[in-house]
């Protein structure tokens, strides 16, 4: 199983960390949906875990933990991650980058693919919404030609790419998203 290096990762981290708490009482915070409503499902390639230190020493992060029935105990290293809906460059893919809860029982790893439930977003003042969400493991490792899970359509020299399972429609999952853009994610309704 191929897995990027290191260096990757952590770059994939400078760039796209600051996103993720800045604003994080709008709607625009990565630990809240993105444009769907709160409790929606959608996947992720996990891309990053984020270091207990770093989740502590960020007031808001903490604050929409906490307010998701997280409580300090389970703020571990690696239980906030990252993770990209479309693939593969550009700055889509930084543009619709989750954060993520990551539980203990979800036991995932850098570049598997992961079903999110979508939290809430902030709805009124003094509301810091509720956290996505990481639910299952659907897929280890980096998605390719012959998995069940791939980025779609399959040529990478593309940006806007869709992570894609086979399994999706049969389960009810629709791509969403504006027709003829590239800013599009396959979603499950609650």
């Amino acid at each position: 199983m191929m897995r990027q290096g290191r260096c990757g990762v952590y770059l994939w981290a400078i760039v796209v960390l600051p996103f993720i708490t800045s604003c994080a009482t709008t709607p625009r915070s990565r630990l809240h949906p993105a444009g769907a409503p709160g409790g929606f499902l959608t996947l992720a390639q996990l891309t990053v875990r984020v270091s207990r230190d770093a989740i502590l020493r960020d007031d808001e992060t903490y604050r929409i933990l906490l307010a998701s029935g997280i409580d300090r105990a389970q703020v571990r290293d690696g239980s906030l991650a990252l993770g990209r809906v479309n693939c593969c460059g550009g700055p889509l893919e930084a543009q619709t980058a989750l954060a993520f809860y990551m539980p203990d029982d979800v036991l995932a790893e850098v570049w598997d693919i992961v079903e999110v439930r979508l939290g809430r977003a902030p709805e009124k003042p003094g509301d810091v919404g509720v956290a996505n969400r990481a639910i299952r493991v659907v897929q280890q490792g980096l998605p390719t030609t012959g998995h069940l899970c791939r980025w779609e359509p399959p040529d990478p020299h593309l940006w806007g790419r869709v992570l894609y399972c086979d399994w999706m429609r049969e389960q009810g999952w629709v791509a969403e998203g504006p027709a003829g853009s590239i800013y599009r994610a396959w979603i499950k309704r609650p």
